[in-house]
């Protein structure tokens, strides 16, 4: 049982456990695993201890070493490949040594092609490589120059983003774009690829997620021009293998407001994400600033949950934004005995009281429709094979985050199945709030990667 969020509590509670109660019994008995125990037979395959074929469940536990490094291999591999063929990468436009691949002409990165391409977007083979430095670093060290190579690849494929905003930045400056009086939410990306948090407040710069940027939320909102009790939100990014996104209302932090100009510790400035305030008013909320290490890269992350900065270097208040009240709705639920599927949903309209099979069985509970201080987005996807609705908070459970396109649910170390992202179902709570309960998560295996998933 995993607890997926909080929501505010409704008198629907005899309703929730009576299906648990129903839901949570398996259509088929399991097979057993052998009480000696199983192990891998080095092909592939899950043996007793008399050489017996059983159930790979059994040995799922298990981590092989040698298999995984190979896989890893070969993954990274086809993504260079992709790269190669959806970007038009030449011969000339990469460098080799005993290091790995570099580009020397990243530009073909940047196309419409090669940032849309699907293999691109929906696959990461490096995103189990910590896992592997920490239980497999003897085999790992052959292969690490094409980790190397991929590393290199995806840096270059998000710095896209960075030429993408100042063409834009310098566009806006001359069309005197973003001048009016409003008030923007500051919406918050997390790159798995080269472990960056971005934030803007200019929704199309990456809308849903692109780049490998996927979409995490609004952490809170800020003006779009300075109003009194204001400071600019400097944006500065730095490139390369360490690359990191960095904001500060300290100027002097990096010694440089020029437009593309690289100022102290290797950052350039990119332009000001808006104006927050320097001192707490009402309606607003602390904007938190965290610093940690990967290797050589560096990340900064900006919450206003400060609990969410756990394993980061505090390093105190950036600024403060505003907080939105929330929006409360009903969350829905419906059952399609055909399909043996719950759906949930804060849209009345797209089921209503029954539609096309499926049946409504009330409301669990409310969220809030907007961002607000505290929520998270509860992420919904859909498995078309498995007939399975899937929500979660945790936006790296799938991976994708546009609309109508794929991700990868993971079942363990290089196990998937493909998901749809279908949007964001409303705002929960990580912790408690005054008058929530628990949105507690089931699933049921079946197979190796197939799930039935009730909250």
């Amino acid at each position: 049982m995993l607890r997926a969020c909080s929501i505010i509590c409704t008198l629907q509670l005899g309703i929730a456990l009576r299906h648990h109660s129903a839901i949570l019994l398996p259509e088929h008995q399991q097979e057993e695993c052998p009480s000696s125990g199983a192990k891998l037979d080095g092909k592939g395959g899950c043996i007793d201890a008399q050489h017996v074929q059983v159930s790979m469940d059994c040995c799922e536990d298990q981590f092989d070493c040698q298999d995984k490094v190979n896989e890893l291999s070969m993954q990274c591999s086809l993504q260079i490949q992709t790269f190669m063929q959806g970007c038009q990468i030449g011969a000339s436009d990469i460098s080799s040594s005993s290091t790995g691949l570099q580009l020397t002409d990243d530009s073909r990165m940047c196309t419409e092609e090669c940032q849309t391409h699907e293999a691109l977007t929906d696959a990461d083979p490096l995103a189990d490589l910590d896992i592997l430095r920490s239980q497999c670093s003897k085999e790992l060290e052959p292969v690490m120059a094409i980790v190397a190579s991929l590393q290199s690849f995806n840096m270059a494929w998000a710095g896209c983003l960075s030429e993408a905003r100042e063409a834009a930045a310098e566009n806006d400056l001359a069309e005197g774009v973003g001048l009016e009086d409003t008030e923007a939410w500051l919406h918050h990306y997390w790159n798995p690829r080269i472990r960056d948090h971005f934030y803007t407040a200019d929704w199309n710069e990456l809308r849903h997620g692109r780049y490998g940027w996927l979409y995490a939320g609004a952490v809170g909102m800020l003006s779009r021009k300075p109003l009194p009790g204001t400071v600019p939100l400097y944006r500065y990014w730095k490139a390369g293998r360490a690359g990191d996104h960095f904001y500060t209302t300290n100027a002097m932090e990096v010694g440089t407001t020029t437009l593309g100009q690289v100022g102290l510790h290797g950052y350039k400035f990119e332009n000001i994400a808006g104006y927050c305030w320097a001192e707490q008013v009402q309606g607003t909320v602390p904007l938190h600033r965290g610093w940690r290490a990967h290797g050589a890269r560096k990340d900064h992350f900006y919450t206003t949950v400060r609990d969410q900065l756990r394993g980061y270097r505090y390093e105190g208040v950036a600024c403060y934004v505003k907080n939105m009240q929330p929006e409360l709705v009903d969350l829905l639920r419906y059952w399609h005995p055909g399909v043996m599927d719950h759906v949930y949903t804060a849209d009345w309209a797209e089921l209503g009281s029954s539609k096309e099979g499926w049946k409504y069985e009330g409301v669990i509970g409310r969220l809030s429709k907007t961002p607000t201080h505290g929520a998270t987005p509860l992420y919904r996807y859909w498995r078309q094979r498995s007939h399975n609705h899937f929500y979660t908070t945790d936006v790296m459970a799938v991976r994708q985050t546009v609309p109508g396109r794929f991700g990868q649910r993971r079942y363990g170390l290089l196990q998937f199945s493909r998901y749809k992202y279908e949007g964001i179902a409303g705002y929960c709570w990580l912790k408690r709030v005054p008058g929530s309960i628990p949105l507690f998560h089931y699933f049921k295996k079946k197979g190796l990667s197939n799930t039935d998933d009730f909250y």
